[in-house]
């Protein structure tokens, strides 16, 4: 009970909340970067895509930015079933595909959709266009 764990630290000599001093990690998964940092993965030519986080292998979800040249595509993806991606585009208009039926996103739109779909991202505008996404982990 929390009165047993108050003698505890009465007889320790501490505050209560010095007693639980690093039991606490929540502030351990504070990740932050600057613009300039990020793994940048080259899927191709056209397609680049930075990690906006830290250890991300150790992460619940992955956020990252997609940049897709004009009348670019990525390439099909159908991933683990659990699986779930946001996307905001933040520049530009894009089609998402998935299951075979198009999604039309423009600048600040947003979709959310169960990522164990197969799905891509296609330019078909002559413009770069970037993308916000975060894709969960199946394990959460």
């Amino acid at each position: 009970t929390v009165e047993s764990h108050r003698k505890i630290a009465d007889a320790l000599g501490v505050s209560l909340g010095e007693l639980y001093t690093g039991i606490d990690e929540r502030e351990s998964l504070i990740a932050q970067k600057s613009p300039t940092e990020g793994t940048v993965t080259v899927m191709s030519e056209n397609i680049n895509v930075k990690i906006l986080t830290t250890n991300a292998v150790y992460k619940k979800i992955i956020p990252v930015l997609i940049t897709i040249n004009g009348g670019a595509q990525t390439p099909e993806e159908t991933l683990e079933r659990a699986v779930e991606r946001f996307l905001m585009v933040t520049k530009g208009e894009v089609v998402v595909v998935i299951n075979g039926k198009e999604h039309y996103i423009k600048t600040n739109g947003s979709l959310y959709f169960d990522a164990s779909l197969p799905h891509c991202l296609k330019n078909k505008t002559p413009e770069t266009v970037e993308i916000f996404s975060v894709t969960s982990d199946s394990k959460i």
